[in-house]
């Protein structure tokens, strides 16, 4: 109609729009007494934005943001202007959660593919698997959705091909004939946690230490014989990858270095947890958004530092906590707990070594370590930039960001330290 068109021309005039789609109401008019005006009730309007454009003005609230704190920092308390930049920031908040919220979808959206390609893969391998999915209403920055998609598509083909005995083989063990994969999300402090369980075989760790052996890979091979997440990093080795190595490492360690490689790089991890017999575990550690992190600010040798706290439990001081077990070795005494202690004097080649005044608790699934620092500066909002690292940079940083006053800072993954 003429009206529809008159109306979809004032949207699309308002700025770059991708698609405008208009519904008709469903709701039932109510009856009207005498005298009475009824109105219509209005169409509802859906708009669909590109995801490059809600990027671009999340940034560039993001950096708007960063400029209010440095107003605030160089106005302070001076007449007339307190009240003027505590409105923008009041304004400014405002707009990253209308952005935000714009950005976020539940992770139903995906999961919805899921069950098909369950059955899919269960028919080709002729298997019967029962499969579940729990926590679809969790919401998730649609960026980060659509890039973890593919690693948890490569985990579920892995759990029916792989982890999922034949019906002879689990009857024979006492297990019901059907195999059970369950896909489990929920929120977690500043993240979400996304478990895939099945109850198959588990993984052979004696043939995937065996392999790692006889690829020169002793050391790693020893410290994965009792640990699950070292087991993890041994099979995602890309010398382990091939596809010879599929069949004879339970098909585990094809494309887990991608999939780890692809967590990392949202800012995210992946731990896991295996039992022979029994089945798998993996679970995704994800950040709720890439727009904007709460970081804390660490200092070594002068330098300043964003650790972003999606992967950090707590922070602690060091004066009198530290222990030493090992000749190598240092602990922090947390509690009842003994953490072991990395001292990022010597990871980031300070010239000024054992100075850490400080340190920040970081979790790796059931792995918690001491990360120490000359001192905690403080926390900030801050927007994240990825980057391109220069030769040499260690790979232990995920991106940039620039702090309120201006200087520039990298933003540290505890996790990769780990």
């Amino acid at each position: 109609s003429v009206e529809r068109t008159e109306l979809e021309a004032v949207i699309r005039g308002a700025g770059e729009v991708q698609d405008v789609v208009f519904e008709d109401a469903t709701s039932v008019q109510p009856l009207a007494r005498p005298g009475q005006v009824v109105t219509e009730a209005p169409r509802a309007v859906q708009v669909r934005v590109d995801q490059r454009r809600l990027d671009e003005i999340a940034d560039g609230i993001g950096e708007l943001s960063l400029l209010e704190r440095r107003l605030r920092q160089e106005l302070g308390d001076r007449a007339g202007s307190a009240d003027a930049v505590s409105r923008l920031s009041a304004l400014l908040s405002d707009l990253q959660h209308a952005v935000l919220s714009v950005r976020m979808v539940q992770l139903g959206e995906a999961f919805e593919r899921f069950p098909r390609v369950v059955r899919d893969a269960a028919r080709r391998a002729e298997k019967e698997v029962d499969f579940r999915v729990q926590g679809e209403g969790i919401e998730i920055d649609r960026s980060i959705l659509d890039d973890v998609v593919d690693p948890l598509l490569h985990l579920l083909r892995n759990a029916v091909d792989h982890g999922i005995e034949p019906e002879a083989e689990r009857v024979a063990a006492g297990k019901p004939a059907r195999g059970s994969i369950v896909l489990r999300a929920e929120r977690a402090r500043a993240s979400v946690r996304i478990a895939l369980e099945d109850d198959g075989r588990g993984v052979a760790r004696e043939r995937v230490l065996e392999k790692a052996r006889l690829a020169g890979l002793a050391a790693e091979a020893e410290a994965a014989a009792h640990d699950d997440d070292a087991l993890l990093r041994l099979m995602a080795h890309p010398g382990l990858s091939t596809a010879e190595q599929v069949t004879e490492l339970s098909g585990r360690g094809v494309g887990l270095d991608v999939v780890l490689s692809r967590v990392r790089a949202l800012g995210g991890a992946i731990d896991m947890s295996t039992e022979p017999g029994r089945g798998t575990t993996f679970t995704l550690r994800l950040p709720i958004t890439l727009a904007l992190a709460r970081a804390l600010l660490v200092r070594v040798d002068g330098e300043e530092y964003a650790v972003p706290l999606t992967h950090i439990s707590e922070a602690i001081e060091l004066e009198g906590a530290i222990e030493r077990r090992t000749p190598g070795g240092e602990y922090v005494k947390l509690r009842e707990e003994a953490l072991p202690l990395v001292r990022m004097t010597r990871v980031l080649g300070s010239r000024h070594v054992r100075t850490e005044r400080a340190a920040i608790v970081a979790e790796l699934g059931q792995r918690r370590i001491a990360l120490g620092f000359d001192e905690i500066v403080g926390h900030e909002q801050i927007l994240v930039k990825t980057f391109d690292a220069a030769a040499g940079t260690l790979p232990i940083f995920s991106g940039a960001t620039l702090l309120a006053d201006g200087r520039p800072a990298l933003v540290l993954d505890p996790l990769s330290v780990i």
